[in-house]
């Protein structure tokens, strides 16, 4: 199983995106604020960070006695198919990932993870 995001950046403001790209807002989409920080913005520096989480999923046991084992493997490609290298960062202090493991479940078909990344 794989997902895949598709993923458009726009420069400017809210407001400025709104006004240059009317077409993106002609359907309900959903305006995320910005997480509460600690770091340093200076002025005129731009910042563009990415946080996924990894909440729960819902398998079924389909034709197997026990349930699954599950590990979710995250990795960042470009819009060519490339694999960005070293772009995830787990936590704080942590060297760059190419490819983030989440813990695994033994025996699990519901797992909860709560594990959140920055790309």
């Amino acid at each position: 199983m794989s997902l895949t995001f598709d993923v458009s950046v726009y420069d400017g403001d809210l407001q400025s995106v709104k006004t240059d790209y009317p077409v993106l807002f002609t359907k309900d989409i959903t305006i995320i604020p910005k997480l509460s920080q600690f770091d340093v913005i200076n002025p005129g520096e731009v910042r563009n960070d990415i946080y996924l989480t990894l909440s729960e999923a819902q398998f079924e046991r389909g034709n197997k006695k026990s349930q699954k084992n599950v590990e979710v493997v995250v990795t960042v490609y470009n819009s060519k198919g490339k694999v960005v290298e070293k772009c995830i960062h787990h936590g704080c202090g942590e060297d760059p990932l190419i490819h983030f493991p989440s813990c695994v479940f033994y025996h699990d078909n519901q797992p909860k993870w709560q594990e959140t990344i920055k790309v």
